[in-house]
């Protein structure tokens, strides 16, 4: 398997970042320091877990006891048994515990950018008390749905850009606006289902439009963590709306250094095709945002509900759809 999947992209309006990503920060008195996750088992971010490809770390997260979701360049971009993978889980201070890694499943027919998902099968269950993120199989509003970035890769300033580097021990939070949904980055005639935003300075709108949310919170992926989720807070449930694939220039007029005016996107875990491909593939394990009780709080390891009938009544919906 191969163990980095470099490619580049040209999308309608920017060229794509290779698919490495991480999280940066405002200017000072922001920092990196400043983004970082205790890595503690109270954390609501415990289920986001640090993933080693050869010499490279991203990121993945938590879907049910014995799957991890990814981005398919990561693991390869194709099928196969694990090897070279490995995982690790931070749910004290520094200190990782090794998972191993039994199978990749890539979405069927990805292409980089395109359908860039990858679920992984584990040995063994992961510890009791490991979130398992619900996923987000509604379709979010741009402009108004709030994404919450998680991940382990390097970091920097919106106004220096890229300084440090990736660490599967270090794990880093920050937040951005969903801009815009689109169905399409390029002239391939291929399309999936893509989520898009932009780094916005610390007080002016970016290249996408829309307010910043403000120097201590707004947030892009950087060099090092495809893979990483993008949540959403929604009924008390911290759902797993997408996950992060590539970082662009956007109309910065400059090369891409992951700051203010450049912007990233990924996958949008709510097109239908990839509710029944991951339904499927994790036996019905991961659940639904549409399954949870209304009104929920911080307890991921709920029973799933109704997968199967979900799953039936989805594929039946996706017999005239085809991707490009």
């Amino acid at each position: 398997m191969r163990p980095i999947f470099r490619a580049c992209a040209l999308i309608a309006w920017a060229t794509v970042a290779l698919p490495c990503l991480a999280m940066m920060a405002g200017t000072a008195p922001d920092s990196p320091q400043a983004r970082i996750d205790a890595n503690s088992p109270e954390s609501a971010w415990a289920g986001v877990v640090a993933l080693r490809v050869g010499n490279g770390v991203y990121s993945a997260v938590a879907v049910a006891p014995r799957h991890i979701l990814t981005a398919a360049h990561v693991a390869g971009g194709k099928n196969g048994d694990g090897a070279g993978i490995s995982l690790v889980l931070n749910i004290s201070g520094n200190q990782g515990q090794a998972l191993v890694v039994t199978q990749v499943e890539v979405f069927p027919g990805y292409a980089f950018p395109y359908d860039d998902l990858a679920l992984l099968t584990l040995s063994d269950d992961l510890p009791e008390g490991v979130p398992l993120y619900p996923i987000n199989d509604l379709p979010p509003v741009p402009g108004q749905t709030l994404l919450t970035l998680v991940g382990y890769g390097a970091s920097g300033t919106g106004d220096l850009g890229n300084t440090s580097g990736g660490d599967a021990n270090i794990k880093r939070v920050g937040e951005n606006m969903l801009d815009t949904l689109r169905p399409s980055v390029d002239a391939s005639g291929r399309s999936s289902s893509f989520f898009l935003y932009d780094f916005d300075g610390p007080d002016g709108d970016g290249a996408m439009g829309g307010p910043t949310l403000g120097n201590a919170r707004e947030s892009m992926v950087s060099g090092g963590d495809s893979g990483a989720p993008a949540f959403t807070l929604i009924n008390g449930y911290h759902v797993l709306t997408g996950i992060c694939t590539f970082a662009t220039p956007l109309n910065s007029g400059r090369a891409l250094n992951y700051g203010f005016g450049q912007g990233g996107g990924g996958m949008l875990l709510s097109d239908a095709r990839f509710i029944v491909w991951l339904l499927e593939k994790s036996g019905g394990s991961v659940r639904l945002l549409s399954t949870l009780p209304e009104s929920g709080h911080v307890d991921y390891r709920l029973p799933a509900l109704a997968a199967g009938t979900l799953l039936t009544g989805l594929a039946g919906a996706l017999w005239w759809r085809r991707r490009g």
